[in-house]
């Protein structure tokens, strides 16, 4: 009977712990579960289509004023760069030696222009190479008479006409490593002549397929005596030095020629040398002279083109014509541009 009871009372303690091991329903939660960040979720994936970080940001540029122009000042173009690429400026040039009765002060050559750069690419450490993307010349090609003056606009900039290339030189490019090409044309504008040069000051600008040069300068950063001063015995000089270095391969083409016709073609490129840089640095003076000093300049110039033209002719019918005719009437051109610029320095020079 004993025994009875206590096989009953062990059934029972099976049956209650086989209930205790049975699956409970879950609990439920009455706030949001906490799951830890996955690494995607701190780190967003880079996105295959995002602009690239441009190379060269041309808001560098601010403040740069990119300047081509030949030795003397004569002719030039100026042009700044804004921080989207996109550029304004403008051309001059002028003719003092083409008047007639309706422009006696000769002919004025000029233009305006805006457009947009490439976005530059690298090519080394210290340059860039961009393209034009667009420019225009919202003035046109037209002519106008003032003040006995003819203004002539062109659809055209020295030293962007052309362009396929450009190299952009950064402020310290090493001037050992750069274009001599580009050298000759910035040496005076970036003060290059001074020992000890091995970078660049400033930004450069340079036209492969032309083999033309910008230097810059920043307006805030001219030296004083650079600004304020002109000398034109210095400016008459770098033209002078200018045309002769200019003259040299055509006198040598000059001396060597087997023809007539060869002998002619040297002798007149010889005389628009001295021609134009005579003429260039007559607008030269025209820009910083006072007026009236200028008008008496002028009056005594007109009365030496007059007698020069004259010595032409002179030279022409001392051969009778023929095919002598040009070479003779070219010289003596040639001779009397010469002879009047050191002329005119001598009399600056004289003049202080």
């Amino acid at each position: 009977m004993k025994n009875a009871r206590l096989l009953s009372l062990l059934l029972l303690c099976a049956l209650l712990l086989t209930a205790c091991g049975g699956t409970e329903a879950p609990i439920q939660s009455t706030s949001e579960p906490q799951t830890a960040p996955s690494p995607a979720a701190e780190t967003p994936a880079s996105d295959p289509y995002a602009a690239a970080e441009p190379a060269f940001d041309f808001a560098q540029l601010e403040g740069w004023t990119f300047l081509f122009t030949s030795g003397a000042g004569g002719w030039g173009t100026e042009m700044t760069v804004a921080a989207d690429g996109s550029f304004t400026g403008r051309f001059h040039d002028s003719e003092m030696g083409d008047i007639t009765d309706e422009h006696p002060s000769g002919v004025l050559i000029l233009s305006e222009f805006t457009g947009h750069f490439t976005q530059p690419e690298p090519v080394n450490d210290y340059s860039f190479s961009l393209q034009i993307a667009d420019i225009q010349f919202p003035q046109g090609d037209r002519q106008e008479i003032a003040d006995g003056t003819l203004y002539e606009y062109t659809s055209s900039a020295y030293g962007l006409d052309g362009a396929e290339e450009l190299l952009l030189y950064l402020p310290g490019a090493p001037i050992a490593e750069l274009p001599e090409m580009y050298l000759n044309w910035v040496r005076s504008g970036f003060y290059l002549y001074e020992e000890g040069a091995a970078g660049l000051p400033g930004y450069g600008l340079y036209n492969v397929t032309e083999e033309n040069g910008f230097s810059s300068y920043r307006a805030d950063a001219l030296p004083e005596p650079t600004a304020a001063a002109f000398d034109p015995a210095l400016a008459l000089e770098l033209a002078i030095d200018e045309a002769q270095t200019e003259a040299v391969p055509l006198e040598e083409q000059l001396a060597q020629a087997a023809t007539q016709a060869d002998m002619n073609e040297a002798a007149a490129a010889l005389y628009q040398v001295w021609d134009g840089a005579l003429n260039r640095f007559w607008q030269t003076l025209r820009e910083h002279l006072p007026e009236e000093e200028m008008q008496a300049l002028t009056k005594e110039q007109l009365a030496w083109i007059a007698e020069k033209e004259a010595a032409v002719q002179a030279a022409q019918d001392a051969v009778d014509g023929g095919t002598m005719a040009a070479l003779a009437g070219a010289t003596a051109g040639t001779e009397a541009t010469k002879a009047r610029m050191n002329e005119l320095l001598d009399s600056f020079r004289a003049n202080g």
